[in-house]
């Protein structure tokens, strides 16, 4: 198993990350951000990941609402669900959003480690504001190569205070 090992990419504490815009919606909403290399996932070859705000990244970019936007559900549902997104890793998937102007997602090509990261640095909670940090680390598999040949993925959680509340999905009033 890896060792925890927690990389920080935020610039206001010593990262070299880049903070990703994500306009005017700072809750569930997502971007495209293209890869340094091919993630390799279960023999797939994806040249760019959507990140959404919500604790998850998909390699599957074909995914929009009819907005116009990319995938970004906050609802964990069981997978595979027809509503979730394809070719999803979920870190911390839940109805996570930020405010001010350091907290966000953070990305960084760390190419000397052949590696591309992912921080979800002191997001909050909707349903109890908790804060929470944590990253994904996908290793190039050209220089990290595995058994199948797919990129090895590392969660790492540096805060975390998961005290989710069960929602009974009969009572929503928005179909994904």
């Amino acid at each position: 198993h890896p060792t925890y090992q927690w990389v920080e990419i935020v610039p206001s504490l010593g990262g070299s990350g880049t903070r990703l815009a994500y306009g005017q919606q700072n809750d569930d909403n997502s971007v495209m951000v293209d890869m340094p290399f091919d993630l390799v996932y279960y023999g797939n070859h994806y040249g760019k990941i959507i990140v959404s705000i919500n604790g998850v990244i998909s390699a599957d970019t074909t995914r929009f609402d009819m907005a116009g936007h990319f995938w970004y559900n906050f609802y964990n549902w069981p997978i595979p669900d027809p509503s979730t997104a394809r070719a999803q890793i979920s870190a911390f998937w839940d109805d996570i959003a930020f405010n001010g102007n350091t907290n966000g997602v953070y990305v960084w090509s760390d190419t000397t480690n052949h590696r591309f990261i992912v921080e979800w640095y002191h997001m909050y909670h909707r349903n109890t504001n908790a804060t929470e940090t944590f990253e994904i680390i996908i290793d190039d598999p050209a220089y990290h190569p595995t058994i199948t040949g797919d990129a090895e993925i590392t969660f790492q959680y540096n805060v975390i205070n998961n005290n989710d509340s069960v929602v009974d999905v009969s009572t929503l009033d928005e179909v994904v």
